[in-house]
């Protein structure tokens, strides 16, 4: 198996509980919106029983509208569900959209890989979240300095989408497994990996190496608490960091 298989497998194992009785689209809308909207505030579970059958309706019978011009669908059909959860009460934003809607996608071809959709992989968005903007910006032209839940324009959003492509064919492009020594000064470490020149199979990488540095910095902070507690542990971490 190559590394986006083994880290397709991981994110099924790790996000994807099997349900045989639901539509492999419902399954994927359902899923995509739950991400979306554990931590909203002012969500309720009545904005879901709305919002998600708009969603699951749509991919399950425009898929040849889709496939033929994605750009465009993807641009409407954002601004449709940002002004529905508005309608409902909910505080809708682009960035709350493109979450659902772009994890609908990355969940439905993980679930069906004879899916129309496989035919446009090349053309999906990469799902804006904490770790893939963290990552977007160390070399984006113009850092993002707002959460991804708070992007509330569509041309904010495509020039974010447009740059990650436009960087994903650079012949230099590499995803940098670096790290935080004891001196919180850079430092390279492990491997240089190639990224795949799609979104759709980048975001495996990126985001699974993001959540590990954030793993990584915080068991380093951990551990100088501890290194610091003279009473209990005293000098015993000198000989580990």
């Amino acid at each position: 198996m190559t590394l986006i298989d083994d880290l397709k497998k991981k994110f099924i194992d790790e996000n994807i509980s099997k349900r045989e009785s639901d539509s492999i689209v419902q399954r994927a809308v359902e899923l995509a919106y739950a991400d979306m909207s554990r931590h909203a505030t002012g969500h309720t579970k009545a904005i879901k029983e709305k919002i998600i059958p708009i969603i699951a309706d749509e991919l399950q019978n425009e898929e040849e509208r889709i496939v033929k011009d994605y750009g465009t669908w993807h641009n409407k059909f954002c601004e449709k569900i940002k002004s529905e959860m508005i309608k409902s009460g909910f505080s809708g934003t682009i960035g709350k959209t493109q979450k659902v809607i772009n994890m609908s996608f990355k969940y439905l071809l993980l679930l069906d890989e004879e899916s129309k959709f496989c035919r446009i992989k090349d053309n999906l968005h990469m799902v804006l979240d904490s770790y893939t903007l963290g990552w977007y910006n160390t070399f984006a032209e113009k850092k993002c300095k707002i959460g991804w839940s708070k992007i509330e324009n569509y041309d904010d959003y495509i020039k974010i989408e447009n740059e990650i492509k436009s960087y994903l064919t650079r012949e230099d492009q590499v995803y940098k497994l670096e790290f935080i020594d004891k001196d919180k000064k850079t430092i390279n470490k492990g491997e240089k990996i190639a990224l795949p020149n799609n979104a759709f199979e980048a975001e495996f990488i990126i985001w699974e190496g993001e959540k590990n540095k954030e793993k990584y910095r915080y068991t380093i902070n951990v551990l100088k608490d501890l290194k610091n507690d003279k009473w209990f542990i005293g000098d015993s971490l000198n000989n580990y960091i």
